[in-house]
């Protein structure tokens, strides 16, 4: 088998790090940009202001970035199945969805503390950002029932596949090659992270799903957690948005905050011993061998 160590020569080490986000940018703002024109040339389709707009970009920036690496994987020769791996029977699903609930609970916690002790630190940049974000969830998309299943489908399916094929399928291949495996698996985790509002939390589903593709040698199970984790997010969201009033959200925003410290401390501190004892169990060695190597060796067999 072939360990990152041994990979000087494998086409990993083409793949740079800093151009799937240099990428990534070039194709946002492209599409952004293209967006805009065909918006001010024909008045029938959504403004650029209109929130419908920012689930439109993701779509074809994140697709357009797999697209790209999955050219540059028939260039370099780099099998994708060997990066997907194959579903072996009898996984147990149930455990599966016990993570996801446990790995949200911590979210929420993260979540809630980040928001609190930002509040303290950097109260005017807090403030800014609470109105930030009030005036986005207050926007009405010009056509809402595209939008709505337009949100659903990114978060529950585009978003699980693509950026699990990215981060855990290309960028914990390179960083392990580049540096070592447990270091790839901080290092794509965190990175994972800052590409969200909650980074903390999320860079803990990172580290959990990169231990689960390890486990498993297939992106078919931390694709499935993944799925899990956003199909709840989004049911929760559906549900507070048919309870819960829109105009208070600004003016309880802070009062949110300072209540709710102490809840997300609980559910932190309720969460984290799971977390910590699947970590310890599952956390790779340095001379581990990638899910790529390690399918392409049973291939060959």
């Amino acid at each position: 088998m072939i360990s990152p160590q041994q990979s000087d020569a494998h086409p990993f080490t083409k793949i740079k790090a800093r151009s799937l986000f240099l990428g990534l940018l070039i194709l946002y703002l492209g599409f952004s940009v293209i967006y805009g024109a065909i918006a001010s040339s024909f008045n029938t389709i959504p403004a650029p202001q209109d929130p419908i707009v920012t689930h439109v970009i993701y779509f074809f920036s994140f697709s357009g970035l797999c697209y790209y690496l999955l050219q540059k994987f028939r260039q370099l020769q780099i099998n994708p199945q060997y990066i997907i791996g194959k579903l072996y029977p009898n996984y147990p699903w149930f455990s599966l969805v016990g993570l996801a609930i446990i790995l949200l609970i911590f979210s929420v916690g993260a979540a809630l503390l980040s928001f609190y002790f930002l509040s303290l630190v950097a109260p005017v940049f807090f403030e800014s950002l609470m109105e930030s974000v009030s005036k986005q969830n207050s926007q009405s998309s010009s056509i809402p029932i595209i939008y709505r299943c337009l949100e659903i489908i990114n978060y529950t399916i585009v978003a699980p596949i693509t950026e699990e094929f990215i981060f855990r399928g290309v960028l914990l291949h390179r960083l392990a090659i580049k540096w070592n495996l447990p270091l790839a698996v901080w290092g794509s985790s965190i990175i994972f992270g800052f590409f969200h509002p909650n980074p903390i939390g999320i860079s803990m589903l990172g580290i959990v799903w990169a231990l689960l593709y390890l486990k498993t040698r297939t992106l078919i199970i931390p694709i499935t957690a993944h799925m899990i984790n956003n199909t709840i997010v989004v049911l929760g969201q559906l549900l507070s948005a048919l309870i819960v009033e829109t105009n208070s959200i600004s003016e309880s925003t802070t009062n949110v905050t300072d209540s709710s410290w102490k809840m997300g401390l609980f559910l932190v501190v309720l969460s984290v011993p799971f977390l910590i004892r699947f970590i310890y169990q599952k956390f790779p060695y340095k001379n581990q061998t990638l899910p790529y190597f390690a399918n392409q060796a049973r291939e060959s067999v």
